[in-house]
């Protein structure tokens, strides 16, 4: 299908398409299905990001994320044990107290 918007040729097929493909994914209940995908995806994305910040804007976290990423950078330690060791130390996936 070809359009033009310059020449304002095919505009109204792409549309149709559009509306069509739009109609067809609705109703098998795909369109909803995307949407719950992208709404999950969306809330990790702020859980990741905002935990980076968090990390990266505390100053009492400011010299374990260096260390961790020099550490991390020099090979002497794995990025997940890095990670842990991180999450840990901000109190994140720490065991409950009394364990």
């Amino acid at each position: 299908m070809l359009s033009s918007a310059t020449k304002g040729t095919g505009i109204e097929e792409v549309w149709r398409a559009a509306v069509s493909l739009h109609e067809q994914l609705a109703a098998s209940g795909e369109l909803a299905d995307r949407r719950k995908g992208q709404a999950v995806t969306w809330f990790w994305a702020e859980v990741t990001g905002t935990l980076v910040e968090a990390f990266r804007g505390d100053e009492s976290m400011r010299a374990h994320v260096d260390e961790l990423e020099a550490a991390v950078a020099a090979a002497a330690q794995s990025p997940l044990s890095a990670a842990q060791r991180l999450l840990e130390l901000g109190g994140v996936g720490a065991p409950p107290s009394g364990c």
